[in-house]
């Protein structure tokens, strides 16, 4: 759900600038075709600026998901897997959408030397308490960077469509 969200914004902010950047290209064509070039740029300054700045952030959103995506696939093609165990559930108290915090799943995986690493999946616009069909999901890493993971919490959750 999150992705679709971050998608969708990205993709009307890139749309919007790119239609500020094409008026303001299609104002300089025909300023330039008709000799008015005097104050041409008054009204040029602020499309191009809101130009760069919609264009800016939904491609930033739209680079971002991307980065996340690929991520993902790789970890889950040449990362470690484990098997870690649900030890909570959690609010995200730090991002608020709608008046409410998103939740998380938090996980804990002990390896062969005795060190327990904390896991936290990404977030859910749902309590998945009580939906969960797994007490343990699996988590890929980066064997060289465990701060690189991906908890795969969709294996473990029921199909669920929001009214």
């Amino acid at each position: 759900m999150e992705n679709r969200a971050f998608r969708l914004i990205g993709i009307i902010f890139f749309l919007v600038g790119a239609v500020c950047l094409l008026f303001a290209l299609v104002l300089a064509a025909l300023g330039a075709r008709y000799g008015f070039s005097g104050g041409l740029w008054i009204p040029l300054l602020p499309l191009g600026t809101l130009a760069l700045v919609f264009g800016g952030i939904g491609a930033g959103f739209l680079v971002v998901l991307r980065r996340r995506r690929r991520l993902r696939e790789e970890l889950m093609s040449s990362g470690r897997c484990v098997r870690a165990r649900v030890s909570g559930v959690l609010q995200n108290r730090s991002i608020q959408v709608n008046g409410r915090h998103p939740y998380r799943l938090l996980c804990r995986y002990t390896d062969e030397e005795g060190t327990v690493h904390e896991f936290r999946s990404q977030d859910l616009d749902f309590n998945p308490e009580g939906l969960l069909r797994s007490d343990e999901v699996d988590v890929y890493f980066d064997p060289y960077n465990m701060d690189r993971y991906y908890v795969d919490v969709q294996r473990i959750l029921p199909e669920i469509r929001m009214h």
